[in-house]
């Protein structure tokens, strides 16, 4: 049975740590709102970049000799997985690195990690990842930007065969679902497309130059988006994580003064019955 002191340690200890997850999760709160303002700024761009490959590229998709647009041969992939940063987030970590494990098969895949998280998954499971180092800020936009020019040189030359993401797609502050995107070859939703076209398009400087800077811009734009939600997902995560941290320390800690109270109770009643039993044995004397 644990002494009075024990409690009063243990009490102070949760306490302590209550204050801690308390502070963690007001400050995964804040760097979650910051991230939510930038991703609906952003999403207007991405709907607009998204929006003119789906009607211009259509067209010519089908009508031209377009690779990142058509399958090509190449048994290898390359996979990129989206982890986070730190721990702390609950199953934000896990329930991705699961769901890689489960895409990547490692004799004809190339695997990219964005995170440090990700990049210890790997390591652990001996899996050679190479680290791309993309952050949601202006400096990690111009590093997706130069590593989608690679991508699709390497596409159109044949080198690899699908380009493919691993990530938290984000919802909200309370839904976020593990998803695997393909990004190359690139989609095109046909029905749609040529339902919104209202006629014939001029390509200056040409066909090939507009496809070529449409296709980059809707990759990188798609990417940095994605970078920008898998982090506002694991700030979400932290956030709703050391909430639920703080209430169970707020739920121990009643339940540590509760059994200090009647620890302090018996030991009081125990003194008062040794007291009079004193008294009593010199009353008899």
């Amino acid at each position: 049975m644990s002494t009075e002191r024990d409690l009063r340690d243990r009490i102070a200890s949760v306490k302590k740590t209550q204050k801690m997850t308390g502070a963690m999760k007001m400050v995964a709160a804040a760097k979650f709102k910051q991230l939510g303002n930038k991703i609906q700024a952003f999403s207007a761009y991405a709907d607009a970049i998204n929006q003119s490959i789906q009607t211009v590229c259509s067209d010519l998709a089908h009508h031209n000799d377009v690779a990142v647009f058509k399958p090509n041969h190449s048994p290898l992939r390359k996979v990129i997985v989206l982890g986070g940063d730190r721990g702390l987030c609950g199953s934000f970590n896990a329930s991705v690195f699961k769901q890689a494990l489960t895409t990547i098969e490692t004799d004809k895949d190339m695997v990219f990690s964005v995170g440090q998280k990700s990049r210890g998954l790997f390591k652990s499971q001996r899996i050679d990842a190479h680290d791309l180092k993309w952050t949601a800020d202006s400096d990690g936009f111009q590093l997706i930007q130069e590593q989608v020019a690679s991508f699709l040189t390497g596409y159109q030359q044949g080198e690899f065969g699908e380009l493919i993401v691993v990530r938290q797609a984000f919802y909200s502050a309370i839904r976020i679902e593990v998803q695997v995107e393909t990004l190359l070859p690139i989609s095109i939703n046909s029905a749609a497309a040529n339902a919104s076209m209202s006629g014939r398009y001029d390509y200056v400087p040409s066909q090939g130059a507009v496809l070529d800077q449409l296709a980059r811009q809707y990759l990188t734009t798609k990417l940095f988006q994605w970078v920008a939600e898998n982090r506002a997902g694991e700030e979400s995560s932290r956030m709703n994580a050391m909430e639920s941290a703080t209430t169970n320390a707020g739920d121990m800690i009643k339940d540590l003064e509760l059994s200090y109270n009647r620890a302090r109770q018996s030991a009081i009643t125990t003194e008062l019955t040794e007291i009079v039993a004193g008294a009593e044995a010199l009353i008899d004397a």
